[in-house]
């Protein structure tokens, strides 16, 4: 089986590492190693040496431990869970503005500094002040999931406005001013650095870690017969407002009795970590030292069961005990009757095994043999520890030093580019300057005049006033049009009319209208002669003659025939050329 998870002991308030237990569905193994504990028996004792002290254990060590193990197991190359015990960490309550984690942990901090919750005037969180010192020896995490549709709002009243689903807020004030309202929520705290050095230690070693949690995550996630997806029985019902009203799911209480002494609880829905908590145990004084439980821890465990109900609205309608063999005045059975008496309704399963530990991780390490690895950590506090889920490693750093070179490549290329374009600037600007002397030569041999700036007059001044002068001396004459032979059309006329006959009495021709004769003729026959004989000239420019005869009715010509031509020039261009025909 390639399923492990790594428990860690620890000491000192959380803040020791002093064992590791890699456990897989069927395999239990320790560092230190303890007896029975190859085999899945109960270990002796409490992992403390002969001075009652836990022995500190180095992290490199452990990973290196665990590296070994895992590579001795089929298709293992990841640690799928890294499991912290409930040393040095407490679930309490906490006033925050908002469940986002970072806000939630800077709310605790603030908190345990001031000495006091944010919206109460008492001392408040007592507990967290103990746990919540620096952000980087713990972590501290609702147990509420973020709201799905939580508008994003201003921490600040009066600062900002909500935008919820594309809509402006509708709180007081002309901007829709969203008024944030204080949630109580349960917080997890934990002293967590044994877990960073060894994530870190792994890491080095190319060992990622899938996921990491608390074991009251393991417990909730491990036992919850809602999340196995068995038929569920009907709980007591969540009160308008609670932080476990979103889900539909009964609530179940877990207990764990941890052979190091302590009596662990959970309360889950659908294998979801809701709150939790633990009761020290009395120890047997014979050599085994088991942990000893009856009816006074009950007392013990109810009464703080019935402060977190009336926190969350909800109580647990099932509870699943993982319990010890019983030893000299304590049974199991005693135990559980004693629990279901002590909370009206509940309804008790009770399972005695030599390590409850170790049946809660086996149990775990097999629910996730048949479960893909996740593609990422999970972002829900309530299933796991977010902020070590997701610590940087070795990828991340791969990726950085990728970006890194990215960038140095590009920064490369630009300062190649840089140095192209000044190469290509100084060509450019040396052939401005050779253009430059060769124009100022060019003007000192043509115009020396506008080689030196003149009063009130630049030198680029002078030089155009010489060029437009210039220009202006060898233009075209404005005006001008097309000129017609003139001359060679009158001679080829005058021609025509010199018959004795024909009394001319205006020849008019130009180049721009038109050509236009008046003669007197003896009569219309004649007249039509004459006009045939225009027609026909040869190397005429004029297109057409238009012909119009008139009766003479006054004077001496009385009776004959004014015949009147006009003539249209033939211009350059027009189709036909010239007409032909014959001589006059």
């Amino acid at each position: 089986m390639s399923v492990r998870i790594a428990y860690l002991t620890r000491g000192g308030r959380g803040s020791v590492l002093t064992g590791v237990r890699l456990v897989g569905q069927s395999s239990d193994q320790s560092l230190p190693a303890r007896d029975g504990a190859e085999r899945g028996e109960a270990p002796r004792g409490d992992g403390r040496g002969g001075e009652g002290v836990p022995r500190p254990l180095e992290p490199d060590d452990a990973a290196r431990w665990i590296k070994e193990k895992l590579a001795a197991a089929r298709s293992t190359r990841a640690l799928a869970l890294l499991c912290l015990d409930t040393q040095g960490a407490v679930c309490s309550w906490l006033t925050s503005p908002s469940r986002e984690i970072e806000v939630v942990a800077a709310t605790a901090r603030q908190a345990s500094f001031a000495g006091r919750d944010l919206d109460a005037p008492a001392r408040s969180g007592g507990v967290l002040e103990f746990y919540a010192g620096d952000a980087t020896d713990s972590s501290i995490e609702p147990l509420a999931a973020p709201k799905a549709a939580e508008p994003r709002r201003s921490l600040l009243p009066g600062r900002g406005k909500a935008e919820s689903n594309g809509a402006a807020g509708t709180g007081g004030g002309a901007g829709g001013t969203a008024k944030v309202t204080p949630e109580r929520l349960p917080v997890l705290a934990v002293q967590d650095v044994p877990a960073r050095l060894v994530i870190d230690a792994l890491d080095r070693v190319s060992v990622p870690v899938e996921g990491v949690c608390t074991l009251w995550h393991l417990m909730a996630s491990a036992w919850d017969p809602s999340r196995r997806g068995s038929q569920r029985s009907g709980g007591s019902e969540a009160v308008a407002g609670s932080t476990v009203a979103e889900s539909s799911g009964p609530m179940t209480a877990v207990l764990v009795v941890d052979p190091a002494g302590r009596l662990l609880w959970a309360w889950s829905r659908d294998g979801a970590l809701v709150a939790a908590g633990s009761v020290r145990l009395a120890v047997s004084g014979d050599e085994d030292a088991l942990p000893v439980y009856g009816e006074s821890d009950v007392a013990r465990v109810c009464a703080e069961w019935l402060s977190w109900a009336a926190q969350v609205g909800s109580a647990p309608a099932r509870a699943v005990c993982i319990v010890t063999p019983g030893v000299e005045g304590t049974e199991p059975a005693a135990f559980g009757a004693a629990l279901g008496r002590a909370w009206e309704g509940l309804a008790v399963d009770l399972v005695t095994a030599p390590d409850p530990v170790l049946a809660t991780l086996e149990r775990a390490a097999a629910a996730m043999e048949s479960t893909p690895a996740p593609d990422e950590p999970s972002r829900d506090p309530s299933q796991g520890l977010v902020g070590l889920g997701s610590r940087p490693g070795k990828r991340h750093r791969r990726m950085y030093l990728w970006s890194a070179g990215a960038l140095a490549a590009m920064s490369a290329m630009i300062a190649v580019s840089a140095w192209r374009l000044g190469s290509l600037a100084a060509a450019a600007q040396s052939a401005a300057n050779g253009w430059r002397n060769e124009w100022r030569e060019l003007i000192q041999r043509e115009h020396p005049e506008a080689a030196y700036e003149a009063p009130g007059q630049s030198m680029l001044q002078s030089l155009e006033g010489e060029v437009n002068q210039r220009e202006r001396a060898v233009a075209p004459i404005a005006g001008t049009g097309t000129v017609m032979p003139v001359l060679r059309e009158v001679e080829a006329l005058t021609l025509v009319m010199a018959d004795p006959n024909h009394k001319l009495v205006s020849l008019i021709a130009d180049s721009d209208l038109r050509t236009e004769i008046t003669v007197i003729v003896p009569d219309t026959a004649t007249a039509e002669q004459l006009v045939r004989a225009v027609q026909r000239v040869s190397g005429s420019a004029i297109a057409s003659w238009n012909p119009r005869l008139t009766t003479e009715t006054t004077g001496q010509d009385r009776g004959k025939v004014r015949l009147q031509l006009t003539g249209i020039w033939t211009r350059p261009g027009d189709r036909g050329g010239e007409r032909e025909g014959g001589g006059s």
